[in-house]
Order: structure tokens, then C-alpha cells, then sequence
């Protein structure tokens, strides 16, 4: 879900166009199953195209049929084929868990079979794509057609390696936030805790009230990562992480393993839900939103699910948020937390064409008028959603104060290590949290990976592409 480029924006910037109504809740209830939206190449009752060439696209996504950053290019593509050219077709297919999407990307493109449209992070694997000649680099296509200018620059940003390769296009524009249920917090006597010094406290009243107090899911194991990165970037910034993912520093320094102990501590203390291993993203937002837990860390992307419109009538009006809280002896401040352009919509080097060319182009100017009835979109030109009630309005409100006034730079734990390091990364974090290993174990581990295989991915593959810069 990530190399986070986080930008002042100016609260006016999100201000455009006609309010509109927040609804779609996101991501529940889905399988790992592939699931597909298709359409003919037939027509309709436009035929004025009909002698426009046919196109056929396979778009492969891991963002959710309900989720308007789904919904906004399928509007898209229904658009163009009623406006430009009837005869195209495309099968729009969602696999719901990270780790199932991944493995059938590398199996397709193990099978000289790349999507024409599939979604990657600028992440060392996107990396190996992009020198492989898999991956389109799109940075002349965007200069050429000024697409900078349709998005913030925050959005624009997330879809570039670290060099200003483009490597993809934005999908949202989101920020991550603790949501929580404001009713446990009362009724336990606890607070959004100010620092992250005192979030285990707040865990521990929420656990003596009879509340779990945070849901967590194992399947996308990023979320873990993103538990360990809360430490280690209010610490010592970025420049610790960078530094670990290269060898320069062991992550069994003290930083490193204060971050390890807090995720471990998590699972000890009997602070994540039963089963949060077995959990993917669907089960730990359901958990949440149905009151089965008090916390759950994840981005604004989720947050038509946390509206009124989208909750039980128990539920309503007792969902708010905090981000991420500085730490005491933190050297970041509480403006700086994760933003994003979500993952970003990457294209086949080798079926890139004419009128996948064309489509983009129509994206680029289409996209907003769908997605900013429901969300944030990263197109520019757009009013922020409009709540139904004043408990929405408010939440809304605040997300977009946030936006404007996040500053620096965060980068991700599954974004900047070596591939193989990177891919181990999510089960021990998984396993710490179990407490299967203790931190001591998993910063020996990461160490031993990062000894055995950073030097030559970034002497040799990525060091321009990822490079080392706060």
C-alpha cells in the first residue's frame, strides 16, 4: 500500500468545484479470488467510432470493487468507449490480499504475459521491472503532455523512483491515521495518547475495560512493517532506515530493537485481535467498524467505511482519528506522517501503445469528476467530499487540514530494502508479533539479510533508482 513523498499543500488547493456526497465503503468482505469487471467490444448505441481501432486491456488491481479508486477507471473507460472509441474492451481484474496479487504478477510476467495496466509501488522489486525493460518508464510520455499538472504534486511524486523516474500514475491521495472508537476511549478513561511513549498505557485501559484495543492485519503484512517504521521514524527520521537497508547501520542498534520490542510487546500484551495473522485487510476494517475493536491503523483510503452513512446505527457518530504521535526523545515532529498517491496504476513496456496512450490522456482529465464524490482524489480542480452529517463533515474536514499541513519526507520499510530482505521482512514482523521469535531474533535476522544481499542490489540494480537521499 509505498515510498511516501509528503509535501506542503496549501488547504485552499483542495477546494475547486461543486461539494458532493461521501458513501462506498471499502474492501469488506472480500476473497483472495480474482474478481473481474469486463466489458464486450461492442458499441452501444455509439457507433459514431465504429471505425476506430479495436483494444483489448487487461488491468490487474488490488484495490477493491467498492473502493472508488476502483470504481473511478471503470467510470473512465465506460466513458471513453462512449465518447472516443467504441470498439475497446478491457477485463478490470481485483485480487484482494497483497501477497496473492503479487505472486500472479510474477507469474505473468514470469510468462512474457504483462498486464497492459497493473499496480506497483516504486519498491525494489518495481525496480527490477523497470531495468528488465518490463515496466514502462512514463517520464517522457508526462513531460510531453504536462500530466504533472493534473495532480498535486504529492500525488504526482509517489508514482517516481527516487531518481524522478515516472513510473506510474496516481490512484488516491491519502494520509494514514489511527481510527478509533470514541465511546471505548471514554468509557475506559483513555485519550489519543500525545506521545507514542504512552500508546502501550492507552492499549492497557482499553484491555482493563474489556475492549481489544487494536485490529491489525497479518495477511498484508506492510501493516506490521508500518507498526516497527512508527518507532524508528520518530526516533531518527529517515536516515536510520536508509542506512540499515544498506549495511551502513545494524537494525540490532538500540533503535532498531526499541521498535522490535514495541511490536513484540503489542502481541504479548494481548493488544492485537484473536487471529491477526490469518487476518487480511476486509477482516480487520469489519472488526473495527462492527466495535469489535478500538483502534485500527490504516490510511483515509478507507475512509468512506468510517462515515456514518457506511455504519450500523450503534456505530454512528463514535469513529474518530489521530496520526501519529511524536515521541518524546523523537527527533520528527506530528506534521510528519505518511501521505500518498496510493499505489500507483503502472503499464507493460511492451503493450503500451496508440491507445493506451489515448486512454491515459483521457484519464487524467476524467478521473476527478468521478472520485471526488466519494474521496479525496489526487486531481486537481476538486472539492473535498461532502459529509451527510455533521460528524462526517467534521471528520472530512480535519483529513483535509491534515493534508495541508503534513511536511518531509517518510519512506517505507517495504520500499526501501533489497528484494529478498524486503520479502522477509513481512513474515518475521508477523512472527515477532506472535512472539514465535523475540526482537533480538528478528533484528538478527534483518541484519543477516541485509548482510547477505544489499550490497550488490544497490551497488549493481537500484542504487540510482533508490537512492539514499533524505
Amino acid at each position: 500500500m509505498k515510498k511516501t513523498k509528503i509535501l506542503a499543500l496549501g488547504l485552499a488547493a483542495l477546494m475547486g468545484l461543486a461539494p458532493v456526497t461521501a458513501c462506498s465503503q471499502g474492501g469488506s468482505g472480500e476473497s483472495s479470488e480474482p474478481q473481474s469487471s469486463q466489458t464486450e467490444s461492442a458499441g452501444g448505441e455509439n457507433n459514431s467510432g465504429a471505425d476506430q481501432p479495436e483494444k483489448h486491456w487487461t488491468i490487474y488491481t488490488i484495490r477493491s470493487e467498492d473502493l472508488p479508486s476502483y470504481q473511478c477507471l471503470d467510470y473512465v473507460l465506460e466513458k471513453y468507449k462512449a465518447e472516443v472509441n467504441p470498439n475497446v474492451s478491457w477485463d478490470h481484474i481485483y485480487i484482494a490480499d497483497r501477497p496473492t496479487y503479487l505472486q500472479k504478477i510474477k507469474t505473468l510476467i514470469a510468462a512474457n504475459d504483462a498486464p497492459d495496466m497493473f499496480d506497483e509501488d516504486p519498491d525494489p522489486y518495481t525496480a527490477q521491472l523497470y531495468q528488465e525493460g518490463v515496466l514502462k518508464d512514463l517520464t517522457q510520455f508526462c513531460e510531453d503532455n504536462n500530466i504533472a499538472d493534473y495532480f498535486y504534486p504529492a500525488a504526482f511524486d509517489w508514482c517516481k523512483f527516487s531518481d524522478g523516474t515516472v513510473i506510474g500514475l496516481p490512484s488516491q491521495y491519502t494520509i494514514e491515521m489511527f481510527w478509533y472508537n470514541t465511546e471505548y476511549f471514554e468509557n475506559a478513561g483513555a485519550e489519543p495518547p500525545e506521545y507514542l511513549d504512552d500508546f502501550m498505557a492507552t492499549c492497557q485501559k482499553l484491555k482493563d475495560a474489556g475492549y481489544t484495543p487494536m485490529s491489525i492485519s497479518g495477511v498484508e503484512s506492510w501493516t506490521m512493517l508500518r507498526v516497527l517504521e512508527w518507532t524508528t521514524f520518530r526516533l531518527e527520521g529517515n536516515q536510520y532506515l536508509l542506512d540499515c537497508a544498506r549495511g551502513i547501520r545494524k537494525y540490532s542498534e538500540p533503535t532498531g530493537m526499541q521498535a522490535a520490542q514495541f511490536l513484540y510487546d503489542l502481541g504479548a500484551n494481548g493488544y492485537l485481535h484473536e487471529n491477526f495473522a490469518a487476518a487480511d485487510l476486509a477482516e480487520a476494517q469489519e472488526l473495527f467498524t462492527t466495535g469489535q475493536t478500538a483502534m485500527y491503523y490504516i490510511g483515509s483510503w478507507e475512509m468512506s467505511a468510517m462515515l456514518d452513512k457506511s455504519l450500523s446505527d450503534d456505530m454512528k457518530g463514535k469513529i474518530d482519528y489521530f496520526t501519529l504521535p511524536e515521541m518524546r526523545e523523537g527527533t520528527t515532529n506530528a506534521n510528519q506522517i505518511n501521505v500518498a498517491g496510493g499505489t500507483p496504476m503502472c503499464f507493460s513496456a511492451e503493450k503500451w501503445d496508440e491507445q493506451t496512450e489515448q486512454l491515459i490522456l483521457y484519464y487524467c482529465q476524467y478521473m476527478g469528476d468521478y472520485q471526488s464524490q466519494y474521496e479525496f482524489t489526487p486531481a486537481k480542480g476538486y472539492e473535498a467530499p461532502k459529509g451527510e452529517t455533521e460528524h462526517d463533515q467534521q471528520i472530512i474536514d480535519r483529513i483535509a487540514e491534515d493534508m495541508a499541513n503534513v511536511e518531509g519526507v517518510i519512506r517505507l520499510y517495504d520500499l526501501e530494502f533489497d528484494p529478498t530482505t524486503n520479502t522477509n521482512n513481512g513474515p518475521l514482523a508477523v512472527s515477532l508479533a506472535l512472539n514465535d521469535i523475540t526482537p533480538e531474533e528478528f533484528c538478527a535476522a534483518v541484519d543477516e539479510s541485509v548482510e547477505q544481499n544489499a550490497a550488490d542490489w544497490f551497488d549493481d540494480v537500484a542504487e540510482e533508482l533508490l537512492k539514499a537521499e533524505e
